[in-house]
């Protein structure tokens, strides 16, 4: 249910009027302490619980009908006592009359205020009785069922479910908890299964709110392997605890719901605020939220259009115009230039973390079996296998072997045999003594030893022989290559071009957007995009043989890109080719950095923005030696 509208056109429990309109989803209270928000709340919750439902209102409509004849009738009978000669019997009903009339004009009143209410507040759904739920968790502590008696926790599994209130959640909520868990654990199979939804839910809201597991013993609910009393939640959880046992009995998909809630960052983490709220917004679907809170982190996190400013009982729309929000709720523009500075500082310090880093020489980097560049890799390696024989693999810039590692969990996983599926090699230019150790140790745990498999050094790839090679994996490695050996490895003479079987292909694999600055030769590094590449493999903008596979997981999408590029097209390399590749390079650096430039400021732009910067210049710089 939604509040359209809400006026207060008197003065009340020091509140100004309030006409507020036009409302959405979710309006937000802001101001300083004392300004009025929790009064608008309680306000608007005692509104909403005298309006009528249709059939009430018919009801009273009714009753207000009657009471007017009662009245007329009252007065017409007055008026003729009034009107007769003066005796005993007259006066006293005269007397009765008008006792009877102030009766019928107060109950009168009393239902014009009640219509008056009632029409205070527009609803998107007339006619449905609201339910307003006002949550302020003062009194954190959970009442624990282990101090009650049976009968007790049974009267609080009833209790609990009569009215939407979080406050019942703190005194009836585990009581209530250990009820349900018994009924469902000792219920027969059939029972069981008409329980099974509910109790799926019930573990899935605990899970949302809470990050913990709902389990049991025969004594008690337990959380965090603990009986949920002695669990040690700190105020926080237990705030977290009280709204989703509120929302799991007394069901937050219910019509008519109002949420109100009253500075909810209490006890929670700003990041926990944002949660929680959203979570309780998922639970209950259909229901408007009213958010009285200080908390900038919380204004900030939904649309503007939302925000009403409260001040001195008073409350106006703010929309965009949120200055006189921030400057109630932080200080004025001392305090608003503060933060100011101090949401700017991880902005500043990744731009200068970056520049220093690009003086530095790269690193290796060792990821779990999780990492997506690597299992994003696996897969399509594992789309290239055939059933005759193991697919031979050329890991180029072995580093510390964690694609052969990501291999080997894939084959564990899928119950295949590594050695029936990859004939591995591994090649580094230049190791440290503890890469080339660690390699040589995971090479020789698959194969008995790392003879032929472990190569090192500026020619060793002549040991392989020609068109031997099914895929070359060149993983984060292809952006440090000096710009010098591009064409000793690629082109007619290239040492990855002989090697190359006639059907195999190379997989470049980067970060797109590389977080970190290094300098891996005179230029830095250049990070080569899809168009990049087949500009320098052939030359043409359009290439078939150049496909290009975004990650599948749209955390990545964008960013972690897989480059395949076949075989014959390692030969057409050359000076020419290169140029183009750099020349893109540099336009591509320079649409980026437009772009990044329209957003807003954050530590993120700040990070692409100075990449995009390091590459322009780093492609700049490399086309004057050319």
């Amino acid at each position: 249910m939604k509040v359209l509208r809400f006026e207060l056109k008197e003065s009340q429990e020091g509140l100004q009027p309030i006409s507020m309109d036009r409302l959405g989803d979710v309006v937000l209270l802001a101001g300083r302490n004392g300004s009025g928000k929790s009064r608008i709340l309680r306000a608007l919750s005692a509104f909403l619980g005298s309006h009528f439902s249709a059939e009430e209102m018919e009801n009273l409509e009714r009753e207000h009908r009657q009471n007017v004849i009662t009245r007329d009738a009252i007065k017409e009978l007055l008026k003729n006592a009034e009107a007769g000669q003066p005796s005993l019997s007259r006066d006293d009903e005269i007397a009765s009359r008008r006792r009877q009339l102030s009766q019928v004009e107060a109950t009168l009143k009393a239902l014009d205020e009640r219509f008056q209410r009632h029409h205070s507040i527009l609803l998107d759904t007339e006619g449905t009785k609201p339910v307003p739920v006002l949550y302020h968790v003062k009194e954190t502590d959970l009442i624990d069922h282990r101090n009650l008696r049976q009968s007790e926790i049974d009267s609080a599994a009833k209790s609990i479910s009569s009215e939407f209130n979080v406050a019942l959640a703190r005194q009836y909520g585990l009581p209530a908890l250990r009820d349900f868990v018994n009924e469902y654990v000792y219920a027969q199979d059939d029972e069981r299964a008409i329980l099974e939804p509910k109790m799926l839910r019930l573990k899935t809201l605990i899970r949302n709110f809470l990050g913990a597991e709902l389990t049991w013993d025969s004594k008690s609910p337990k959380l965090f392997d603990m009986p949920v009393g002695e669990a040690q939640l700190s105020e926080g959880q237990k705030v977290l605890l009280q709204i989703a046992l509120s929302v799991f009995f007394q069901d937050g998909t219910r019509d008519g719901l109002v949420l109100l809630l009253d500075e909810p960052e209490n006890h929670l983490h700003p990041q926990a605020l944002l949660d929680v709220v959203s979570r309780i917004r998922s639970a209950c679907p259909n229901a408007q939220v009213w958010i009285a809170t200080h908390s900038v982190h919380l204004l900030a996190h939904f649309d503007s259009s939302g925000i009403w400013f409260v001040d001195g009982g008073g409350v106006e729309f703010s929309g965009d115009n949120a200055s006189r929000v921030l400057d109630s709720l932080i200080g004025g523009e001392d305090g608003a230039e503060e933060l100011a500075d101090f949401l700017a500082l991880p902005t500043k310090v990744a731009i200068s973390n970056f520049a220093a880093e690009c003086l530095l020489s790269p690193g290796v980097v060792d990821t779990g079996l999780a990492d997506p560049q690597t299992t994003q890799i696996a897969k399509l390696l594992s789309n290239r296998r055939s059933t005759g024989r193991p697919l031979r693999i050329l890991d180029f810039g072995i580093g510390k072997g964690r694609l052969l590692a990501s291999l080997l969990h894939q084959c564990d996983v899928l119950g295949i045999e590594f050695r029936q599926a990859f004939d591995y090699v591994g090649f580094d230019l230049a190791p440290s003594e503890g890469d080339e150790a660690l390699c040589r140790s995971r090479i020789g745990e698959i194969y008995g030893d790392d003879q032929g498999r472990y190569l090192k050094g500026e020619g060793a790839l002549s040991a392989l022989n020609d068109a031997s090679v099914d895929v070359i994996v060149m993983c984060n490695v292809l952006h440090e290559v000096p710009l010098a050996d591009w064409l000793r490895i690629f082109g007619g003479d290239g040492s990855l071009t002989r090697i190359a079987s006639e059907s195999g292909v190379l997989l470049v694999v980067e970060d797109q957007v590389l977080r970190v600055g290094e300098r891996a030769h005179d230029f830095g590094y250049l990070v080569l995009d899809g168009l990049e590449l087949k500009l320098f493999f052939g030359g043409e903008r359009e290439s078939s043989s150049v496909r290009t596979h975004d990650h599948p997981d749209d955390r990545y999408k964008g960013r972690l890109k897989a480059h395949e590029i076949d075989a014959s097209m390692l030969k057409l390399a050359n000076t020419d080719t290169r140029k183009l590749c750099l020349k893109q390079l540099v336009t591509s650096a320079d649409a980026a950095l437009t772009e990044i430039q329209g957003r807003p400021v954050s530590k993120k732009a700040a990070k692409a923005y100075a990449f995009w910067a390091h590459q322009h210049v780093n492609a700049s710089r490399a086309l004057t030696t050319l």
